[in-house]
């Protein structure tokens, strides 16, 4: 049986790797860091949730400012 998958210093399996760019992963790890401190803490981590948060933030802004003016039309 092959368990390349499984051996260290292998990458991260397929399914997994999606998990490493969801910007609540290290909101999660953050909790759990502090609750139960088992975690691992990363500002960096903690910055990139925040940088993806703005700018899903501003896309949003920019959006709704654009279709404000139909936006009770439609509703």
């Amino acid at each position: 049986m092959n368990n390349s998958k499984l051996q260290c210093g292998s990458k991260r399996p397929n399914h997994l790797q999606m998990l490493f760019y969801n910007p609540l992963t290290p909101l999660i790890k953050t909790f759990r860091y502090g609750f139960l401190r088992n975690a691992i803490f990363s500002w960096g981590a903690i910055g990139y949730t925040t940088a993806v948060t703005l700018g899903i933030l501003l896309v949003g802004i920019v959006v709704f400012n654009k279709v404000e003016k139909n936006f009770v039309d439609t509703v």
